[in-house]
Order: structure tokens, then sequence, then C-alpha cells
């Protein structure tokens, strides 16, 4: 029998009948889960080679076939089957559990799912969030039948074809019928020199959750017999155990259509729509005091009352307001004696190895200055309930492990108080880590995980079935990017004979460089092996007698909690009382269910969060008719704090988004980042407004900066030529990066200024690394169109309006009207820079080009092809929906920065860490 097909009759009495019938069935469950052919009913779980990941199997088992609510705190205090029977015995009644039901208009999102909607709000989409599996395939392969896999995969999983859209401020699923998932499969032909270049800008795709699903795969073809299978899921929908039942579907589909089989699955117990469903209903009842989640509110905020509000690390840098720098890591081996030891110092404690693991983390923190009140985050898989294990979707949970002692304690003593932590968190999993920041209320900064700041997991490193699909397969290496989630993450992964120590333990310190230069981390990492060495070595030394050997900044890790963190409200000076101001505080109580919110009063300490933030925004945009950044909120989390940042805006300052006027020279759509400045060069009409959207679809840390004619407030004569048009803009270019290589995208007329300035700097010697051209086409006497032919001095100042109103649809509320007496310059500009470019004549450009082209330009005779001539490189082409004013709206400006995301991450990280899948805890 396999795990989790146990099946029994309902008995008539089921206190009476669990006594007779409990202990055979869990030593056959036990027998099971370990592999052997039966086991003893004294036999004990962790002296079997137990972890936290079996321990997972085991609870839903139990909870699968026997009404008692069995916790994992039951199975730590009662590891055999004859003492678990006696907890069993007690239990009459059993926990609600997820079940198919009937489903509301509008189904919740998980309080999982919820975190990484409120991060695509803050941040904009992205691939930080991307689960990325990837196989190398040798043999012959019927692609036609993989392609009907992945449908089947689709029609299986409804997590796999849902969408996250907002209704009114809230988000929720949208179950997609099969058929609008499809196509999950894309086939594209690739060189074999190419395979990692190509799985790293794919991998790098964002997801816009709200309108897309969060599974793509392609099929990379190399030869006949020789293919690369790429899956790229974003966590919305799935989680690390999420591939185990992805990988078997798969297979088990592919394997009966290739063979003529009929694949006929029994259907999902349980959908993570339903789940969702439950879990909601579960949360809701957290005002009943007598509940299951009022019983763990209650322990999670008696069990970290006065946590520490950061953790002193051994830091290089302040910590700044928002994180730029993407993650990096250093690798690091445990040897294999300690490895030995580890495993036996368990065994004597009758722990994890996971739990041995993050003791001696406790202690490296310690002796960096944390003291003894040590926080450190750990997952768990979350599917303790029936029915999930075969289920894909965002399940596992994040929670605080408190590490606290007394004294001089020995890392023998300490150990049992990581592993009463860890059976505390176990046994009040339910409650979502969202939830328990909510009830803390920390501080909030956007720069740093709230509760905690380090990460301990252990990963199994699980074999690659070399039989799937029947080819020879072995996984292949993906660079993927992302943002820190932690300070630092300490990640140890099993060997894939979880017995075999000969080669010793790997492991991967991550962390934000944002905080850390590498050998800072460097200099961590080899404390931690010490450390693990030493402790393991003599578990009975009192921790005093530890030192740490080397130089680690101890004077920073002293000042860490006091120097370097960023207060949440820069200005409490009192503000006066405006309409705005009032507006603003309405805002802020009508949000918070609050009869009065003043100027000054924090919206999370009123108790607000993350997703109540996005309502916030959503109620000021609707109430004052602006555009405010979810990332403010964080930032200034009060109404005068909101006040003086639209203050700014108007006055245009360095906010995100164009100045009051938006006139200037230069328009600092976003000026932060650390990384190759993208340039955007306007249209005809001299104005960069329309390329603000951009803001919240480039990746992080590329600063973007709109160009703008000079000529539009008067102060300079307009340029007669594109050349000089083109020779001005480079000058301001220079003026904000001295050298390239740079980075430019223009639309419609700006796209040929772009090249003629991308020319300009090929020939200065300099490097142009992109240049991206939206909707332009080279004119050169060939497509010309004699209406834009206009005498800059008879240009009509009404028609030259409603052209700019045209141009501004594509970005909505990105800026305030033209004043008028702007107007008539804003002409001449247009007129002339039509002109212009129809007197033109292109350079050749000797790199490549990214060239998106509107399906009804093409349509309608405009020629993508006719930029080949211009270019020495390679002309690559997409086509986006609409026309050419329709080209910077939300669905084909979803595709076009989807591909320059992936161009500009491909070509421009330095800094990459491998891809690493949350397994959770196991030991």
């Amino acid at each position: 029998m396999m795990p989790g097909e146990w099946s029994m009759s309902a008995p008539d009495d089921p206190l009476q009948s669990l006594r007779s019938s409990s202990e055979p069935v869990l030593c056959e469950m036990f027998a099971s889960l370990f592999g052997l052919v039966s086991v003893d009913v004294d036999a004990d779980f962790f002296d079997m080679g137990g972890n936290s990941v079996l321990a997972t199997r085991l609870v839903s088992q139990v909870q699968t076939v026997f009404p008692g609510d069995v916790t994992f705190g039951d199975l730590f205090e009662n590891p055999t089957p004859r003492s678990l029977a006696k907890v069993l015995d007690q239990a009459v009644a059993a926990s609600p559990r997820p079940r198919s039901t009937d489903r509301p208009a509008m189904i919740p999102l998980s309080p999982g799912q919820s975190t990484f909607w409120f991060y695509q709000q803050l941040r904009g989409p992205s691939a930080d969030h991307n689960i990325v599996l990837s196989l190398k395939l040798i043999g012959p392969l019927d692609r036609d039948a993989l392609a009907w896999a992945f449908d089947r995969l689709i029609d299986r999983h409804e997590i796999l074809r849902t969408v996250f859209p907002r209704d009114q401020g809230e988000p929720h699923q949208v179950v997609l019928d099969p058929a609008a998932a499809r196509p999950g499969l894309r086939f594209v032909d690739v060189a074999g020199h190419q395979i990692s270049a190509e799985l790293t800008k794919r991998a790098a795709l964002p997801f816009d959750v709200t309108t897309e699903p969060a599974l793509r795969a392609w099929l990379l073809v190399i030869s006949p017999d020789e293919h690369v299978l790429l899956i790229s899921l974003h966590h919305i929908a799935g989680d690390g155990w999420s591939t185990a039942p992805l990988w078997r579907d798969l297979s088990a589909a592919y394997l009966a259509r290739r063979d003529r089989l009929p694949w006929q699955p029994q259907p999902l117990a349980v959908q993570y729509a339903d789940y969702s469903i439950w879990k909601q209903d579960l949360m809701d009842r957290e005002s009943d005091g007598q509940s299951i989640i009022a019983r763990q509110a209650r322990y999670w905020t008696q069990t970290l009352a006065d946590l520490p509000e950061e953790l002193p690390l051994p830091v290089d840098r302040p910590r700044p307001a928002r994180l730029t720098a993407r993650a990096d890591g250093v690798p690091f081996t445990i040897s294999p004696d300690a490895h030995r030891r580890l495993l036996a110092q368990a065994a004597d404690a009758r722990v994890t190895l996971l739990t041995t693991l993050r003791a001696a983390v406790a202690v490296l923190l310690a002796k960096l200055g944390g003291g003894s009140d040590i926080p450190i985050g750990g997952l768990v898989s979350g599917r303790t309930a029936p029915g999930l294990d075969d289920a894909i979707g965002f399940f596992v949970n994040t929670q605080v492990l408190r590490c606290t002692w007394d004294g001089d304690p020995t890392f023998e003593t300490l150990i049992p108080r990581v592993r009463e932590a860890e059976i505390g968190a176990y046994a009040n999993q339910d409650m979502p880590f969202g939830r328990i920041v909510d009830l803390l209320n920390p501080d909030r900064l956007a720069s740093r995980h709230p509760l905690f700041q380090v990460m301990v997991v252990l990963e199994e490193r699980h074999g690659v079935d070399r039989d799937i699909f029947g080819c020879v397969a072995e996984r292949q290496e993906v660079d993927h990017l992302g943002l820190p989630m932690f300070d630092l993450s300490f990640n140890f992964f099993l060997p894939e004979a979880h017995e075999d120590t000969d080669a010793g333990m790997a492991g991967w310190l991550g962390y934000s460089p944002d905080l850390f230069d590498r050998s800072t981390v460097e200099h961590i990492a080899d404390c931690a092996v010490y450390i693990i060495d030493a402790l393991t070595a003599k578990p009975t030394m009192p921790l005093s007698e530890l030192a740490v050997p080397l130089p680690v900044n101890t004077r920073l890790a002293r000042r860490a909690a006091v120097d370097f963190t960023v207060p949440v409200t820069a200005n409490t000076v009192t503000r006066p009382r405006t309409p705005r101001l009032d507006a603003l505080c309405g805002a802020f109580a009508q949000t918070l269910g609050a009869e009065e919110v003043g100027a000054d009063d924090n919206f999370f300490g009123l108790g607000g969060h993350s997703l109540m933030a996005v309502r916030l925004v959503s109620r000021i945009r609707s109430t004052l008719g602006t555009e405010l950044p979810v990332r403010v909120v964080f930032d200034q989390p009060t109404p005068a704090g909101i006040d003086r940042w639209l203050e700014q805006a108007d006055a245009g300052s360095d906010t995100s988004g164009p100045a009051a006027d938006g006139l200037e020279a230069v328009l600092r759509i976003r000026p932060d980042g650390d990384r190759t400045p993208v340039f955007l060069i306007p249209p005809a009409i001299g104005l960069s407004w329309c390329y603000t959207p951009m803001s919240r679809w480039l990746a992080d840390g590329f600063p973007i900066y709109g160009l703008q004619a000079r000529g539009i407030c008067g102060a300079e004569p307009v340029g007669q030529t594109l050349t000089d048009i083109a020779t001005g803009f480079v000058d301001e270019l220079r003026r904000i990066q001295q050298n390239g290589p740079y980075q430019l995208l223009g639309w419609s007329s700006g796209g040929n200024v772009a090249h003629a300035m991308a020319v300009m700097l090929e020939a200065d010697g300099e490097e142009v690394s992109m240049l991206a051209l939206l909707d332009s086409y080279p004119w050169d006497g060939e497509q010309t169109d004699p209406a834009l032919d206009v005498d800059p001095a008879e240009a009509d100042v009404q028609l030259t309006t409603e052209e700019l109103r045209r141009v501004l649809q594509a970005s909505p509320g990105t800026a305030a009207a033209i004043p008028g007496e702007h107007l008539p310059a804003l002409a001449r500009v247009f007129a002339s820079n039509r002109s212009a470019l129809l007197r033109h004549r292109s350079g050749r450009f000797g790199g490549d080009v990214l060239l998106f082209t509107a399906a009804e330009s093409v349509e309608q005779g405009m020629d993508p092809s006719s930029w080949q001539k211009f270019v020495e490189g390679r002309l690559k082409t997409w086509s986006v929906s609409g026309n050419h004013y329709e080209v910077l709206g939300p669905e084909p400006l979803e595709t076009i920065m989807t591909v320059i995301n992936a161009e500009l991450t491909a070509d421009h990280d330095r800094n990459r860490v491998p891809a690493m899948q949350e397994k959770g805890v196991a030991g």
C-alpha cells in the first residue's frame, strides 16, 4: 500500500473502534513510511530515522484515517505507535478539513498567496518568486505527447490556470477554462552552446499574476534526441513540495499518450481553491476564543512577546529604505566528521538533524553579537490535511523559532530548548505568518523581513528519475535572480542518499549585498563551519569557552540595532490642516474602519497591514484622483507623510513619477538603482510622459530617465535636423552617465532618434548594449506621409494638443495638463521633429536591435524589415496587439517589458545566486 492510500470504514463507535484498531494501523503506517515490512508497536519514529518531512507525511496520513486532531507536537511527544494510539483514543472530534465545496462568487486568496500578490503590487511584476525546474533529456522524445501531457496537467490542477485580479481593491482567484490557459508548452529551437543563456533569459521572465496563469514551460530543442525542458512556476501557484505531483502527473500523462493508452487518474480530493476557502473559513473563526486558530493566535502572541525588533548582525552598510541589489551567496562545506557528529548528536538528543543545525546557527548568531534571544526563520510544508499531498499549490508556511537561553549553557543543553520551540511551532502551524506579523505589529521597513532576518533550512536534494519520459534525464542548472528575502539565509543540503556522509554536507549562505560585502559573508560562513565542528566535537563545553576566531566586524554588530535602522517616518513636524490632508485622514479612517485618524497616526500602528495598504492606495486614488505607489505607504505610513510626498511630487522633487509641470530636460522617472540606466527617447511631441508606466514593469535596480526636448520651455531653439536632436540628447545623456554601455529605447519617431544616438555613440567608441524601438520605422524617403511635413512656424496648436492627448492615453494619470503658455512652443517642437524625421537619412548601427511592432501598423503597410539595412547585428522583432497609439497600453507593454527585462537581466546581472526551491523543513 502506498502512502496516502489508507482507507477504513467508518466505525459505529469511533472511540471504541479506535482503541481496537489504531495500533496495528499505525504500525503499518510507520512501516510503509520507512520502507519496512513491519514495525513493532514500540518502534520509535526518531530512532528509525524520522525527520520533519516524514513527520508531516505521517501526521497527514493519520488525519486521513482517524478523526482525532493529531499534531506535530503529539508525534514528537509520542513517537511510537503505542503512545500515539493513546493520543488518538482521547480525540473525540476531527478538526475542520479542506474539502470540495460550493464556491463563492469571489474565491479568496490563501494567506500565502496574499503575500506574493502584495509583493507584485509593491514592486511590479518580477521573476523574484519564480520556481525554476529544468531537465536535460537525452533520447527519443514524443513532442506532441509532451505538449498533450502539459495540457492535461493544466486541466487536472486548477491552480495552474488561475489568475488573481483585483475587484474594488480586493484580490481574488479566477479559475480559467483549460483552453484559455494554453499553450502549456512552447517549442524553441536552440543551438547547444546557447542553452545556458536561453535558460537564464527565460527563467528571468516576470509573471503578472493579475492577468496570466502562473505556469510557463518551454522545450528547448537542440536536436531530435536532445532537449532541455524548462518550467517556470510562480510561487503564488506552487511550492517546493508541488514539484512531486507535478512531475508525477506530467510523466504519467506523457507515457499514456505516447503508448496510446488512456490516462484516467483519480480526481483530486481537493483543488487549491477549496483549500483557500477552507483557510479563509479557519481564519474567520479567530474571534471564537475556543477555536483552533484563536488558540494558535494566543500561542504566537505569548511566545513572541517582546521579540527583538531587529537581530544585530555584523553588516557593512546601513540598511537602505528599499532593497536595490540582487541576492548573492557563498558556498561552504561541513566536513564528513562534523556531519557524522551532527547525526549522532541528533540521535542522542532524539531530535532531527535540522534541530541541531538551528541550534548551532543560534550559537553563531549569539557570538556575532545577537545576545541570547535569537529569532530564526523556518519553513513547514503546510500539507497537514488529507488530500493535499497530491495537490499543486502554495501551502508552505513561514515560522519564527525563538531560541533563548539563560546563563552559560552547553550545546547539549541548548538543543532541547530549540526542539521545544520547534514543537510549539509545528503544533501551531495553521496560523499564517502574515497574521502573526499583524498580531505582533512590529515596525515595518520595506528592506527588513519582519520578526526575523535569518533563515535556516535543510533541503533534500532529490535525485532525478533518470527514466522520466522514457529518456535519460539529468538536472540542468539555471542561474536565477531575485531580491534577497532575508539578511542571511543558511541553506544546508542533504546528500541524495541521506546516510552518505563521506562527502560531508554542502551549504550555501545567501545574503543581501545591500548590507554585506562578500568578504564579510565569507567570514561568517567560515565561522559557521568552525562552530559546527567545535560544538559537535565538545557538546558539553560551556558556550562561553567557544571563541570566534575570525575577524568579523563585531563593532558593527554591536551597533547594528541602533545605527542601522531606517526610521519609518522621517519627519513628524505638525503640518497645517488642508483639504488634502483632511481627505487623507479620512481615507485612512475608512480603510482601517476607525472613527478618526490623526495626521501623524501610523497606518500600521493602527492595525493596517500589507493588503490594507493596497486598499488605502485604491481609496486615495478614487478620493483624490492621485496615483500613489504602494511603497510610499511603507516609507511614509501617516497621512502627514503621504501629504508631504504628494507635495514633493507636485513640486517636481525626486519622486517616482513626473514632476508637476514635467517639462524639464530630464524626466527622472525612477532615478534609484545600481544598474545601468535605461534612457527613454521621446516621440515627436518631445515629452517622455508616455513612458512613466514602465517604472512598474522594468526590473528592479535599473534607473529610468526620460529625455525631453528643451525647446518646449522656449529656453533654446528647436533642433533643425534629427541629427541635431540626437546630438542634444547624447549630450544630456552623458551628463548622467559619462561612459557606456548605454541602453536606449524609443517609441515612434523617438525610435529613429534613439537609432541615430546609437550610431553616434558607437562612432565615439562607446558600447550601446540595448537599442529597443517601439513601433518605429526608418523613413529615408521610402515610407512617407506628406501630412507629417508641417512648417514649424505654421504648426496648429489645437492639432498638437489633440495629438498629445492621444499619446497620454497610453499612460493615464501620469501628469497634469500642459500649461497653456507652453502650447505654442510645444506645437513648434512637434512640427519640427516630424519634419526632421522626413528629411533624415539613417546611419548603420553595429549592434542588435529589439523591434516591437503594432499589429495594425503592419497591416497598414509599415515594414519592420526596412530596418535591416540600417542594422549590422540581428533585428529581433516582436508583434504586439493594437495600433500605434496603443503600444504603451497595459497589455502590449506587458509583452514589451517581459522581453526587455529578459534581455537586461541576462546581460547585465553580475550578482547571481543559484535557484533555490523551498523544500521546507527536512531533517
